[in-house]
């Protein structure tokens, strides 16, 4: 999500924010008004488009039904990538996250190992844990589209866009949006050395992004993959 909001920024009928504001999860925000969260965008004209990005908004029920009711007509971009390299990267992020706080939260990604998150050790099974939930993109979307009607959704295969030359989703994108064509083949190139497509406009993002991440066990990913194999089955019916 965060290589995709850089990359569209660049497009020059685009305004976007850079940080997360969180306004539509966080109720303390939530509670500012309208004005508090417009205010986070900006200066811009009619002709832009204004995007921001959180990425709590997908997997967290009440998001959806207070973004539909500030504007019904939003148009909404969902980043998914393989739901197990997700959950390997989500567990690594947390721990990254709670040193940077000096965990002054109580993770529980700080004390247990993933396979102690995911699987029970005596019966195999697997555990209700986050990042296992929020790897289930039906259950998700299923919820978002109680509230828009499909034809507002655009699927970004984040595997593809994060291995491959990020030109054409950008260019599935501004036809979405509505934008002028602006996005060319030479605008990326491969950084071999940090393993991802950069932008000749703005370089390479830094060393929070590119993580290298240990392997599991065979039999705890295929579990796993097992797991979420139904899920994704209806995902794909879905969009």
């Amino acid at each position: 999500t965060r290589v995709l909001l850089q990359f569209l920024r660049y497009h020059p009928g685009i305004k976007g924010v850079g940080q997360e504001s969180s306004f539509f999860r966080d109720d303390a925000k939530y509670a500012l008004g309208v004005d508090w969260y417009i205010d986070n965008f900006p200066p811009t004209t009619r002709n832009k488009v204004l995007i921001e990005k959180s990425a709590e908004y997908f997997h967290h029920g009440e998001v959806a039904p207070r973004v539909s009711k500030l504007k019904p007509d939003m148009k909404l971009i969902l980043v998914v990538r393989d739901p197990y390299d997700r959950l390997v990267s989500d567990y690594f992020f947390i721990q990254r996250y709670a040193k940077s706080i000096n965990y002054t939260y109580p993770f529980s990604e700080v004390n247990n190992t993933l396979e102690e998150l995911c699987l029970d050790n005596v019966t195999g099974s697997i555990k209700f844990y986050g990042g296992i939930h929020r790897s289930k993109y039906v259950k998700h979307t299923e919820n978002w589209l109680k509230y828009f009607p499909q034809k507002q959704l655009h699927v970004v295969d984040g595997d593809q866009f994060a291995n491959g030359n990020p030109v054409q989703e950008l260019k599935k994108l501004e036809k979405f949006l509505g934008l002028d064509s602006f996005f060319k083949d030479d605008f990326f190139f491969y950084n071999s050395t940090k393993g991802f497509y950069c932008s000749t406009m703005g370089g390479c993002l830094g060393s929070e992004k590119g993580h290298t991440h240990p392997t599991y066990s065979p039999s705890f990913e295929n579990a796993i993959r097992a797991h979420f194999k139904p899920y994704n089955e209806k995902f794909y019916d879905l969009v």
